[in-house]
């Protein structure tokens, strides 16, 4: 059993990144997180390349996301090899294919409860917070707009009492990094910007943001020109191979100027490095 969160730059997986030498991997999990910045990754295995290599008989439940492409609920990238009765658990692994590569190759789904009967008597698996900056203030959470791609934690809810908030990322500079907010509550903010994306986070690009709870008045007034724009309570513009999980929002969303206006997610945008 694999339970450590894995973190690379292509032919990442939560159990094995590469798998080209002609051998077996059968009845093993893979219960961490997979984050890439480049290609080939899934939640088990990163690339799968070796005519008489079989995958057997093995799960997966971390979350998956990264900036590269090609990347798999399960397998990132299968050029050749057997994947035999393997599962994910699709929450945790977000919107993915189970394959990256063939759309076509498919493998079972387990819920909450079996992932729970599975894994009765093993310790619960942390989440990715090793060395994140903790927040507990609203100058702290105003501060995370200094630094887009660190990892924060919430320890304590934050009522921002209608203040003016600046939305975390931008057309120019997207957040990358990683946002676990542990279920505790961003209230009150106040978003009436001119800039393309408008939410509590602006863009996101290849980051992830786990567990918050959102509430609060989001206006979009962007005038220029273009179809990149997005308006949404949560997230402006949410990118390709990004990941939000376990979040919500409540309150109001307005967008009087142009289209792309989503309660949750104002538009959805392909991660192209220098492209905004």
């Amino acid at each position: 059993r694999a339970d450590g969160y894995v973190g690379g730059n292509g032919s990442v997986g939560g159990f094995v990144g590469y798998v080209s030498a002609p051998m077996t991997i059968s009845d093993c999990v893979a219960r961490g997180d997979v984050r890439s910045t480049g290609a080939n990754y899934g939640g088990f295995v990163g690339y799968l390349y070796n005519d008489t290599a079989t995958i057997a008989d093995c799960w997966c439940s971390g979350a998956v996301w990264g900036t590269g492409g090609t990347i798999g609920s399960f397998i990132g990238y299968k050029r050749s090899g057997t994947i035999q009765n393997c599962q994910i658990y699709a929450y945790g692994a977000g919107p993915r294919p189970f394959c990256g590569s063939d759309s076509s190759l498919a493998g079972g789904s387990l819920t909450a409860f079996q992932i729970e009967q599975l894994s009765a008597d093993w310790p619960e698996v942390k989440k990715h917070v090793h060395g994140a900056t903790k927040i507990s203030t609203a100058e702290e959470l105003f501060a995370v707009t200094n630094n887009l791609a660190g990892i924060y934690v919430l320890t304590k809810d934050i009522d921002l009492g209608g203040a003016a908030w600046t939305p975390i990322g931008n057309s120019s500079t997207a957040f990358t990094g990683e946002f676990y907010g542990q279920n505790h509550k961003i209230r009150n903010y106040v978003v009436d910007t001119t800039e393309r994306y408008a939410g509590l986070f602006g863009r996101i690009a290849g980051g992830r943001v786990s567990g918050v709870q959102a509430e609060g008045t989001v206006v979009g007034s962007y005038t220029g020109s273009g179809s990149n724009v997005g308006v949404g309570g949560f997230v402006g513009c949410l990118d390709t191979y990004s990941l939000i999980d376990g979040c919500s929002f409540a309150g109001a969303v307005t967008n009087p100027t142009t289209y792309n206006a989503g309660g949750f997610v104002g538009s959805e945008g392909d991660w192209l490095p220098g492209f905004y």
